[in-house]
């Protein structure tokens, strides 16, 4: 079984990036960006970027980053925390305690190449999603995952590991 690694990003103050948000490990405690990539291609870590369920945040500068730093093609984006009650059904957030519709392709637009697969799509299983996954994945970096159940979201990491084994997952839970 491949080793998770979780990231955060923080605002730092370093050299010329002054303000910018850059990687902060969690494990040995620094901003460590120029290390991130090295330390990815070195290893079979599996990276994880985890935020908000309701889509707080600055979602596609964190993602953008984490693809650079890591040196990463794509990331799998799937926000669903079905124990919260948060999914997301049509690109939209799906959550009790949220004012207004949050189409995440929309917050993620100009941060990159972006595919998104519909609930429908991901409930046709994990052989025919990889499948999918592996036909956009020239055209795109970001691939967002409609999901509101722990099912979809397990259909979503099998397709990825068959497909994309060495993209980076973000969402909601750890």
């Amino acid at each position: 079984m491949a080793r998770t690694t979780s990231a955060s990003l923080e605002r730092r103050s370093c050299g010329g990036h002054q303000g910018l948000a850059t990687p902060f490990c969690r494990h040995c405690g620094a901003a460590c960006s120029c290390n991130y990539g090295g330390y990815a291609q070195a290893t079979r870590a599996r990276w994880y970027k985890k935020f908000d369920s309701t889509l707080r945040g600055q979602l596609g500068a964190e993602i953008s980053v984490m693809l650079e730093v890591l040196a990463k093609e794509h990331a799998i984006i799937a926000p669903a925390f079905p124990a919260q009650g948060r999914g997301l059904r049509d690109g939209i957030l799906v959550a009790e305690q949220t004012t207004g519709a949050l189409h995440l392709p929309t917050l993620l637009a100009g941060y990159g190449p972006l595919t998104a697969f519909g609930l429908a799509t991901v409930r046709q299983g994990s052989e025919r999603l990889a499948h999918k996954l592996r036909q956009v994945a020239a055209q795109a970096r970001l691939l967002v995952f409609d999901a509101l159940t722990d099912a979809d979201l397990a259909v979503v990491a099998a397709a990825a590991d068959r497909a994309l084994p060495h993209a980076y997952s973000a969402g909601a839970r750890a």
